[in-house]
């Protein structure tokens, strides 16, 4: 009988210490998300000398100094970075929040002309400025998203074309958007894989209520 409590009490302490360790994350996220929206965070097209607006900011000091590219491979090649592992990851809670927003710009604005506007745009706090650059092949998934968006946007509502072609088109721009939603998610979460960042859901939800 004394095991069996043992074994009872055991369970029920690793399920609590679970639930403790899901609501902390929770908590994490919401503490950074309401601190991004204090602060203001707005987002810039980049430009060949790094932000649209005042050329005088500097880089946002939560981030050790780093951006662009090099802010990339600190999260994505962490071993050969300059930074402690301890210092990474007080990186990655406060770069999943920009990434959202430069990923609604990404998404939103395509330039398929400039090399270095395709990659990068600029993210402006209160602290300073950060450089978000991804690689082409994300660059890409966004530019799919865009695309399937202005689709869903000019699909025609007309009552009459619905009864001609016999297609019931709230239905289709549901199904549509779902679709859209779904490469969201798995646009942050290949981007999550990638950075070692752990709010991929909370992340993809905020970055579907920006677009939509």
């Amino acid at each position: 009988m004394l095991s069996i409590l043992l074994a009872i009490t055991t369970i029920l302490g690793v399920v609590l210490v679970v639930l403790l360790l899901f609501v902390l994350g929770k908590l994490n996220w919401l503490e950074n998300a309401t601190n991004s929206m204090l602060e203001k965070i707005d987002v810039f097209p980049a430009t060949n000398k790094g932000i649209e607006s005042d050329q005088n900011d500097e880089t946002d000091p939560y981030f050790y100094g780093l951006t662009g590219k090099k802010l990339w491979t600190c999260l994505t090649e962490p071993d050969d970075s300059v930074l402690s592992p301890q210092e990474i990851d007080e990186i990655r809670p406060r770069y999943s929040i920009v990434l959202v927003k430069a990923l609604s710009k990404f998404i939103a604005d395509v330039d398929n002309e400039d090399e270095y506007l395709r990659n990068i745009r600029t993210v402006k706090t209160t602290r300073g400025k950060i450089d978000i650059w991804l690689p082409s092949k994300i660059i890409d998934n966004c530019e799919q998203i865009h695309s399937k968006i202005f689709e869903l946007e000019n699909i025609n509502d007309n009552e009459e074309e619905k009864e001609n072609e016999n297609i019931n088109i709230v239905e289709v721009k549901k199904e549509m958007k779902e679709i859209i939603e779904q490469d969201i998610c798995t646009l942050i979460n290949d981007l999550a894989k990638k950075t070692k960042i752990k709010y991929n859901s909370e992340m993809a939800s905020d970055l579907i209520k920006i677009i939509f």
